[in-house]
């Protein structure tokens, strides 16, 4: 973006003070809400944020073609990104508690966020080489993909659908729950409670740690997964794949076919639980 309409070295924090604002660049601009500001960039068009300290409430709302770049975030930043449409994000440090929502079309690279609430209701988010660290992350993420990517907290990618997530680690309890058409590629993945309650999900060449993965799951598929340590897997899913490492138990699997490298023990924990439409074989002589 290349605007003759142009903000350079100024402190703002009036209320509501680029309301409507349209084809204009903001460089090393300081936006705060020392006097009670809100809304700073409400129903704008065609918007360029470069270089900049951002610290006011419900900052950017409404917008269509915003870029933000090399700038930053702070912690009373709050509910910073809602409902924009043709954003990128680029370079960015963020410390807002809720930080993007209800956005479509979104390009997002380099970026530090921590956010306890970030990437909620989005669409057709493109995510790369980022470090996100929240409680609750990419919560009904919808036909996006993420790449290159560190991902921490406590719930990841609930409810996601139709989404491409690879070469990232991801360090999440409770994560892809409820999650729905999802590709995970080339990903480690440290959780408990792993994509429970999912549909049609499949990893590609991941590593999986923790305990309980993929229970309660229908049409999970894993293939060249390597498993560490894991316990009390694939509870009432239905499970297809090849995996190899180490799966100490599986529990009241549903039913499936497996391929492993090395026999886990299989546990039923009543016999109404045992059938015969899960089958197990190793593939390997040693």
């Amino acid at each position: 973006m290349n605007f003759s309409k142009q903000i350079i070295n100024q402190n703002i924090d009036e209320n509501r003070c680029f309301y409507g604002n349209t084809e204009t660049s903001f460089i090393n601009v300081s936006i705060n809400d020392k006097n009670m500001g809100e809304y700073g960039f409400l129903d704008c068009k065609d918007v360029e944020v470069v270089n900049s300290n951002l610290a006011m409430k419900f900052l950017f709302w409404n917008n269509i073609n915003l870029k933000v770049k090399n700038s930053n975030f702070n912690k009373e930043s709050i509910d910073s990104i809602w409902n924009c449409n043709n954003t990128q994000l680029l370079a960015l440090n963020v410390y807002s508690p809720r930080f993007m929502r209800y956005c479509i079309n979104i390009t997002m690279d380099s970026c530090n966020i921590e956010s306890d609430e970030f990437g909620w209701k989005s669409t057709n988010l493109k995510c790369n080489g980022s470090k996100i660290v929240g409680l609750c992350t990419f919560f009904e993420l919808i036909y996006s993909r993420i790449d290159n990517c560190e991902i921490k907290g406590k719930q990841a990618f609930e409810t996601a659908t139709n989404s491409i997530i690879e070469n990232c680690y991801i360090e999440s309890d409770d994560c892809f729950w409820h999650s729905e058409n999802v590709q995970i590629r080339n990903c480690t993945i440290k959780s408990e409670r792993l994509a429970w309650y999912s549909t049609n999900v499949t990893f590609y060449n991941c590593r999986i740690i923790g305990s309980q993965p993929i229970c309660f799951s229908r049409n999970a598929r894993l293939i060249s997964c390597e498993f560490f340590e894991c316990e009390n897997c694939f509870e009432q899913s239905e499970i297809n794949g090849n995996i190899f490492g180490t799966i100490k138990s599986i529990k009241n699997p549903l039913c499936g076919y497996l391929v492993v490298d090395e026999m886990p023990e299989i546990i039923y924990t009543n016999k109404d639980n045992k059938n015969d439409y899960f089958n197990i074989r190793k593939y390997r002589n040693y």
